[in-house]
């Protein structure tokens, strides 16, 4: 029993691996269902677009940045000491995830394991080192983690005009925290020079998104046809900073020195590639939009398929483990 408490404990590995569960089963899950006209049916979002954009913001992306910020935050002694009741932070998060399948009542247990994890991220990860820190970083993602909560009461009251707002805010939030990261870490700074030409580069196409995203918001000046802008911004700009922290973290966490394999340049080269088929070419090829849509996600989901078996091995070494 202490054995698996020690393997559930590890909040970073886990959570980085039901992130890549997530970027893999989420888009595949929505692109058959979308292609096919297959009937739809979850119990309480109904609208598969609804349901893809409460997914991929709110597990799989917070996934990620929990697993960043436990593991830079936590010393790895306080870590050791709580190590059996660390072990129901992840636990809570992914029971909340998916207990909305489970139907009548569910909604319910969502919202009081979804505060239970609330209550368990700020017990078992320590103050702030400054202010900048709070504010650039920490805020914003409790403030993710609440507004997970007020995002599916809107879906329960069928409110689309508030859904979309609380998406909007879920941006932002995602935002604020990258630029706190940007700035409160020399992460990107002092890593290996690919990663840190990827790293400059993500954040270019972040800004390109943004702009695409805020002209097309604000002003309606670049008309999309098929999310392009929004797929630009999340698919493109944010999982591309986003893998970059994933696979610097999984060096991380598995202690190795930071090199470059072959998979990593597979890795970053498909998930550019499936952004791009995905945002861009639906825009010009409306016609051929189904297709695009296999090819996008198939290249997006590759890069964390490849992901998963590149890093698994190392996260479950019983060296690496607590």
């Amino acid at each position: 029993m202490n054995s698996l408490f020690s393997l559930l404990a590890n909040v970073p590995q886990i959570m980085l691996l039901y992130a890549c569960l997530k970027a893999i089963l989420v888009p595949m899950y929505t692109v058959v269902f979308l292609v096919n006209d297959w009937h739809y049916a979850h119990p309480f979002i109904s609208d598969y677009i609804q349901w893809h954009q409460f997914e991929m913001i709110f597990s799989f992306l917070v996934s990620v940045l929990i697993a960043f910020e436990y593991n830079f935050s936590m010393p790895k002694r306080k870590l050791i000491n709580n190590s059996k009741w660390v072990c129901l932070m992840p636990l809570s998060f992914i029971l909340a995830d998916n207990i909305l399948w489970i139907g009548e009542g569910a909604n319910h247990a969502f919202v009081l394991i979804h505060s239970l994890f609330i209550l368990f991220f700020i017990k078992f990860i320590p103050r702030c080192p400054s202010l900048k820190h709070f504010l650039l970083k920490r805020f914003p993602l409790k403030f993710l983690l609440i507004l997970k909560i007020a995002v599916f009461q809107s879906v329960l009251q069928s409110d689309t005009e508030l859904f979309n707002l609380m998406i909007k805010l879920g941006f932002a939030g995602i935002l604020i925290f990258l630029i706190g990261l940007t700035w409160c870490h020399q992460l990107y700074r002092s890593t290996h020079r690919v990663f840190k030409i990827h790293f400059i580069s993500s954040l270019c196409l972040l800004l390109i998104g943004l702009i695409w995203y805020g002209a097309n918001t604000f002003f309606d000046t670049f008309e999309s046809y098929a999310f392009g802008d929004v797929h630009f911004l999340f698919a493109l700009g944010v999982s591309s900073v986003l893998l970059n922290l994933m696979i610097q973290v999984g060096y991380s966490i598995s202690s190795l020195p930071l090199k470059i394999h072959w998979a990593i340049y597979f890795m970053l080269g498909s998930l550019f590639l499936g952004g791009i088929t995905r945002s861009v070419l639906p825009e010009i090829y409306f016609n051929y939009y189904f297709k695009i849509l296999h090819f996008g996600m198939g290249f997006w989901t590759l890069s964390f398929i490849f992901y998963l078996f590149y890093f698994t091995p190392k996260f479950l070494k019983k060296d690496y483990l607590i």
